[in-house]
C-alpha cells in the first residue's frame, strides 16, 4: 500500500487528478427534495462511484453494526437495510446501488482497501 500511496500522490502522475476530481461528488443543495437517489448517482463523478461501491458500500453493514453497539443506539440499525443505506430514501429498488461501470475494478478496490 505504501508504494501505491506514493504513486497516487505524485503530482506528475494522473493519480493526483483522481483526488482533485472528488470535489464534484456531493450535491450542490440540501435538503434533497425533488430529486431521486438515481438522479443524484447519475450526477456523481466516476471516481466517487468507485469509492462508493468499492470502499464504502462493502463496509456499511459492519460500520452501522459497530456504531449501534458502541453508542448503545440500536435505532442506528434502522438506517441500513440489507447492507444499503435507507435513511434518506427507501431501498425498495437496488438498481441505484448496482454499479454499471467499473464492475471489474470494484472488487480489486475493495480488496486493496481491506
Amino acid at each position: 500500500m505504501r508504494a501505491a500511496s506514493r504513486a497516487l500522490g505524485d503530482p506528475r502522475w494522473r493519480g493526483a487528478d483522481l483526488f482533485l476530481s472528488l470535489r464534484n461528488i456531493l450535491p450542490d443543495r440540501y435538503p434533497l427534495d425533488g430529486i431521486t437517489l438515481a438522479e443524484i448517482l447519475v450526477l456523481e463523478n466516476y471516481a466517487g462511484r468507485l469509492i462508493d461501491y468499492g470502499v464504502i458500500v462493502p463496509r456499511l453493514q459492519p460500520l452501522f453494526d459497530w456504531a449501534a453497539a458502541d453508542l448503545d443506539e440500536p435505532r442506528l440499525l434502522g438506517l441500513i437495510r440489507d447492507g444499503l443505506p435507507a435513511y434518506a430514501w427507501t431501498n425498495d429498488e437496488h438498481h441505484p446501488w448496482t454499479p454499471v461501470r467499473g464492475r471489474r475494478i470494484i472488487p480489486i478496490l475493495t480488496w486493496l482497501t481491506t
